[in-house]
């Protein structure tokens, strides 16, 4: 897999909103932290592809960098537009933007490099997986609340068989209100280790 690297000057840079350089790289690792974050950060992203009358087609798209580190994966219902599109012309554009500054972003143009349906015998659980991912960064602490009271849920991690990072990451991501993320975070636990020294 081959890229090239071109940033774009931002605003009051010496080259603003031009290309500053053009660089050839292996790998995403290549990327500056800066624009990996984004990637790494992103839960939704913008898909291009062009249709059978060649015109472009942008969607909005849940998404996830592939565990290789070097790969994309998105979904979408077999079918559908999207997924004609995509077995028809297999070149994408994928555009992931920072919410809070429109002009921090990072676009790649690329080529889908394997379609796996969730109903393959042998590789289908390998979709299943991969929505179930997305899904729980999207959904997952959402869909618990309504099941447990907020005053019950303290933050955990499964260190150290898992990085921590891993789950704070996806306890960020679930863009609950600062008040419930408080709550999860230090308040709670705090509230539960005092009636227990209280107890004791």
């Amino acid at each position: 897999m081959s890229f090239e690297i071109t940033p774009i000057g931002g605003y009051g840079s010496k080259a603003p909103f031009a290309i500053e350089s053009r660089e050839p790289a292996g790998s995403l690792s290549a990327l500056g932290p800066e624009y990996r974050k984004l990637l790494d950060d992103a839960k939704y992203v913008t898909l291009g592809m062009t249709d059978a009358k060649g015109r472009v087609q942008l969607t909005p798209m849940w998404f996830r960098m592939a565990p290789d580190g070097e790969h994309f994966e998105i979904n979408t219902a077999k079918g559908r537009a999207k997924d004609r599109h995509m077995r028809r012309d297999g070149r994408v554009t994928i555009q992931v933007t920072t919410p809070e500054n429109p002009y921090h972003w990072v676009t790649i143009y690329g080529q889908v490099a394997d379609v796996i349906d969730e109903s393959d015998p042998e590789r289908g659980h390998l979709a299943t997986e991969s929505i179930d991912a997305m899904l729980e960064i999207i959904e997952g602490l959402r869909v618990f609340l309504k099941q447990v009271p907020l005053d019950r849920v303290v933050f955990g991690s499964y260190m150290p068989y898992f990085y921590i990072e891993a789950s704070l990451l996806k306890f960020r991501e679930s863009d609950g209100p600062e008040e419930q993320a408080r709550a999860i975070r230090v308040d709670n636990a705090r509230r539960i280790l005092r009636r227990a020294q209280a107890a004791g």
